[in-house]
């Protein structure tokens, strides 16, 4: 069954006293909600978000975010900024940003993948204006921004993060099956006249981020993930000296980099903790590479750097999601017991190695 996702767009609305009356309402009416809810407000009400709904299955998101990185762009909030108040959800492309802000495809794919760099996920709006809509172009208009997204990702992503705008087409084809793209192509007649080229392109299409994956992971115009081509090969020479290699396995928060760089298949840090011990029911895991992509974090840094205070490593937990307990223990040096890999190594304060204590000891050279 396809997830469900609830989110409420605030636009330009909301203050800190109507905001904390709204957020405990919805929390406390939320129930045994079957579907997950997030809300999107503006940016000055970020911080209030964070503060009101960690710990609670209450999602938060931004309502925009900027192609750059960082530098004079004036009143413009780069993604990294928007991930450090621990948003989820970023929207990009809405219909008022399209039409007052002159954004088009082109511009949305971007942001998209500035967002996705950034570990969170964008909600991408593909909606058309009113003279479309009555002029039954709706469907040219959908598949126009998708198929730019798509392409945008396949060319331009880092390789790091799932490919999402695809995943959303997937449900299409498995619920109505493969005669869907047919009938797709009797609604349009252009295309209806060409059905095998417009299925060698839809083909070409989907295959692309396959290309892509066949490259050198580079940052492109991203500041992350960072490679660390030594520490890479490293992880797979630990295992060949403990003749462990294809008995366990590998997994990394930059599967792609792991995986080139140590020319090893590399499994990639799920989001969640229990899809972890998902992974390892089909093979163990032998070490864990958590990098400044997930640890670069101001939070999770200054406790690095000053130790961990009373109180703090439940603020760590809720801040990292499912996750948060293991970070926690990296700060103490004490893993949950019951997670497999409780051996941590520090190379720098944000980017550790954790070992599986199964592992048998390296042969003497």
């Amino acid at each position: 069954m396809r997830a469900k996702l609830i989110v409420g767009n605030w636009k330009m609305n909301g203050s800190r006293a109507a905001n904390a009356t709204l957020l405990n309402g919805i929390v406390a009416g939320l129930g045994n909600a079957r579907a997950s809810c997030a809300v999107c407000v503006p940016a000055p009400f970020l911080q209030q978000c964070e503060d009101l709904l960690s710990g609670t299955p209450v999602a938060w998101g931004a309502q925009d975010v900027s192609i750059h990185a960082s530098g004079a762009f004036t009143g413009e909030v780069c993604a990294k900024m928007l991930s450090e108040f621990a948003c989820r959800y970023v929207i990009v492309g809405h219909s008022e940003r399209r039409a007052y802000h002159r954004e088009d495809s082109a511009l949305v794919a971007q942001k998209a993948l500035a967002v996705l760099a950034e570990g969170m996920t964008p909600i991408v709006c593909v909606g058309e204006t009113l003279e479309q809509r009555e002029a039954g172009a709706t469907a040219q208009v959908f598949t126009t921004a998708l198929a730019v997204l798509v392409l945008s990702q396949a060319f331009f992503n880092s390789g790091e993060t799932e490919r999402l705008p695809v995943l959303w087409l997937s449900p299409l084809l498995m619920i109505f099956g493969a005669g869907f793209f047919f009938v797709l192509l009797e609604a349009n007649t252009t295309l209806s006249a060409w059905p095998r080229v417009a299925a060698a392109i839809l083909v070409l299409a989907q295959g692309l981020p396959l290309l892509r994956d066949a490259l050198e992971p580079r940052r492109m115009h991203f500041n992350y993930p960072p490679y660390y081509p030594g520490l890479l090969l490293g992880l797979r020479l630990e295992l060949q000296q403990r003749q462990s290699l294809g008995r366990f396995g590998v997994m990394a928060d930059i599967p792609a980099g792991a995986a080139w760089y140590g020319r090893q298949r590399v499994w990639a840090q799920p989001a969640r903790l229990r899809d972890f011990y998902a992974v390892t029911v089909d093979q163990s895991i032998g070490e864990l590479l958590l990098t400044p992509r997930t640890l670069d974090r101001p939070f999770f840094s200054e406790l690095a750097l000053r130790g961990p205070l009373v109180g703090s490593l439940t603020e760590t937990s809720e801040k990292f999601g499912e996750w948060g307990q293991i970070y926690s223990g990296l700060l103490t040096g004490k893993v949950p017991p019951e997670f497999p890999l409780t051996v941590p190594q520090k190379l720098a304060d944000n980017l550790y190695v954790l070992f599986n204590p199964a592992l048998p000891p390296a042969r003497a050279k």
